[in-house]
């Protein structure tokens, strides 16, 4: 065996979760996390006298994977930007995925509305969250 098969693994991995992001399926970030250390560790443990290259890719792969996926857990948590009744809604301008634009006061004439963001593929539960509102 060598370290290429650590090598594969983590790029497989980065892979599917990759692809999660994009067929809206995310899991758990940390099920990637371990399936990376894993990797590693394989690497490191097939290594015997193969080359030390694949060994290092697998670990900066897992150090960039670790370091894009950790951004979701500096972000406030839910109760904090929770929104209570009576709460006004602050002046905004805003641009819609069509293109067009609208303001605070467009939707308090359309009330009751809700007004969703998406923080891109860095946050792999908004993606299921998202889905589960078109739906409905």
């Amino acid at each position: 065996m060598t370290p290429f098969v650590g090598l594969g693994i983590a790029l497989a991995t980065e892979l599917v979760y990759l692809a999660s992001l994009g067929l809206k399926r995310t899991k758990p970030t940390w099920i990637f996390d371990v399936a990376m250390l894993l990797a590693v560790a394989a690497s490191l443990a097939l290594r015997g006298e193969g080359p030390w290259w694949p060994t290092i890719a697998a670990a900066a792969l897992l150090l960039i994977h670790v370091a894009a996926t950790r951004k979701e857990l500096t972000l406030p948590r839910i109760g904090a930007l929770r929104v209570k009744p009576e709460d006004t809604l602050p002046a905004f301008s805003a641009t819609t995925t069509n293109g067009k634009n609208f303001t605070e006061r467009d939707l308090a004439v359309r009330a009751p509305a809700m007004l969703v963001t998406y923080g891109g593929g860095l946050f792999p539960y908004c993606l299921p969250q998202l889905c589960d509102l078109e739906a409905r």
